[in-house]
């Protein structure tokens, strides 16, 4: 169900039911889209971070694990920033969250975006 109350987010929903067909989708060999999910204004992406025998992300010490999260924001800003949809969505007022869990349904971290974080690009 999408909540949105007005019609200009009849966009938003598009968007969801598209991208939402096309789940799960795997980014990457440690990174999986695996739902999207529709909260007040904000569309949110929640990912699940695998460990792989190349990247074992839960065994990650702290500033390894640092890093590799700030890797996948910029990664997400930068894909978002690009996807003219959701450009679209930030001029409607929609915000997009992203957030990151372990396999296991541990949050990594998450992170709110709009418009602001695509002018700092």
């Amino acid at each position: 169900m999408f909540l949105f109350g007005n019609d200009n987010y009849g966009f938003a929903k598009r968007h969801y039911e598209i991208y939402k067909t096309a789940l799960p989708f795997r980014c990457n060999d440690n990174l999986t889209l695996t739902a999207l999910l529709n909260v007040g204004d904000s569309i949110l992406y929640k990912y699940r971070v695998n460990d792989t025998m190349s990247k074992p992300v839960s065994k990650f010490k702290d500033k390894k694990l640092k890093e590799y999260i700030k890797e996948l924001k910029d990664i997400a800003i930068k894909n978002s920033c690009n996807d003219k949809v959701v450009l679209k969505l930030f001029d409607l007022g929609i915000k997009i969250e992203h957030l990151f869990y372990f396999e296991k349904a541990k949050l990594l971290f998450e992170f709110k975006m709009g418009s602001k974080e695509c002018s700092i690009l």
